[in-house]
């Protein structure tokens, strides 16, 4: 649910956290971009109207009046829920016939028969929040070991 992580998971020299769904996420072979909270939208606003400014809630604890940045603050985590969207790359193998080459490197026409590239789109949504769930609980040993 909201708010279910802890603020701080954050190694900030060595494995801050917005680079760790970046690199489990290009192991896969259908993605092709992440953007955290507003993303690239962010160069179109001024400093003032991203910021996430702090507020004391009336049970005394901190929290954030927005939450542009999706869950990062500096590359640490903020406590507010984490907002990621990825790109997905078409399926390369389609009907249409493309012009290509061959191993020799002369040209040469690719007709691909069949579907060989599985439908990515029902996967994709699981397959992400698993991915980011992941680097969220390895973020949370790491952090848990560090105070042993």
């Amino acid at each position: 649910g909201p708010g279910c992580f802890p603020r701080v998971l954050c190694f900030p020299l060595y494995r801050p956290f917005p680079a760790e769904p970046r690199l489990v996420f290009i192991c896969l072979g259908f993605f092709w971009g992440l953007a955290l909270g507003w993303g690239f939208g962010v160069v179109e606003r001024k400093g003032s109207q991203v910021n996430d400014l702090m507020y004391k809630k009336e049970d005394g604890t901190l929290g954030f009046r927005t939450n542009n940045s999706g869950g990062l603050l500096g590359g640490i985590t903020s406590g507010a829920d984490l907002v990621v969207r990825i790109a997905i790359k078409p399926t390369s193998s389609i009907s249409q016939v493309q012009d290509t080459v061959d191993k020799e490197g002369e040209k040469t026409q690719l007709r691909v028969k069949g579907r060989h590239d599985p439908c990515l789109c029902p996967r994709a949504v699981p397959i992400a929040e698993a991915m980011v769930n992941l680097v969220l609980l390895d973020h949370l040993l790491i952090s848990k070991l560090s105070t042993i």
